[in-house]
């Protein structure tokens, strides 16, 4: 009967940890869609200071996550 319970118990947290990992993930996920697709970005046409601007704030995020730049010139961009 512990074990059971104890295992019931283990299932629980795992699943309330997994649900507020998915929770943050969409809240962080909206707020990237939101900066990106707001109309202060003009829509980020090629060649223009918007698309600068979005480049940079994607830049930012990767660094902010940790990963590692590939681009041709080990920078973030092509």
């Amino acid at each position: 009967m512990k074990k059971k319970l104890i295992a019931l118990l283990s299932l629980f947290i795992v699943v309330n940890s997994i649900q507020a990992q998915d929770a943050v993930l969409e809240k962080n996920l909206k707020t990237h869609l939101e900066v990106l697709a707001d109309d202060n970005m003009q829509g980020r046409l090629t060649g223009t200071k918007y698309e600068q601007k979005a480049g940079k704030y994607i830049a930012d995020q990767f660094k902010k996550y940790n990963l590692k730049p590939k681009g041709d010139k080990g920078d973030w961009y092509q």
